[in-house]
């Protein structure tokens, strides 16, 4: 398949796999699948695609090909919740970002303290978010 066919598929799925997002409240995606007419095999296989695809537009390759680590300075520019264009109500004042993250619309603030286990967690929603 070459690539202009491959992305008109990817953005019909992507438009399927939303529609089902927004079926009825109650009914579950098997139904929905089958009152659509669509393959269950089908649906997912490609809901994993344009899951993939998107994640890879996220992520910043951080192995060079030849298994040289590359940092890249971030500056501290997030040091305060009034200057953070990423406000919430339960970002503590006193809160300085060590990294931030910008996929889209959405954006992480880190602290060099967080948790492996933690990091493992926003990063596994991430890849699994819409």
């Amino acid at each position: 398949m070459d690539n202009t066919t491959h992305q008109v598929r990817l953005a019909q799925w992507a438009q399927i796999i939303e529609e089902c997002n927004r079926r009825p409240e109650g009914m579950t995606a098997k139904q929905w699948l089958k009152d659509n007419d669509i393959s269950e095999k089908a649906y997912y296989y490609w809901q994993r695609r344009v899951r993939k695809e998107v994640l890879n537009k996220c992520t910043v390759p951080s192995v060079s090909a030849k298994n040289e680590i590359t940092f890249a300075e971030i500056s501290n520019t997030y040091t305060s919740k009034q200057d953070c264009s990423c406000q919430s109500d339960t970002l503590s004042d006193s809160f300085n970002a060590d990294a931030i993250i910008k996929c889209g619309d959405s954006v992480i603030a880190l602290s060099n303290s967080i948790s492996d286990a933690m990091l493992s967690k926003i990063l596994e929603v991430v890849t699994h978010a819409r």
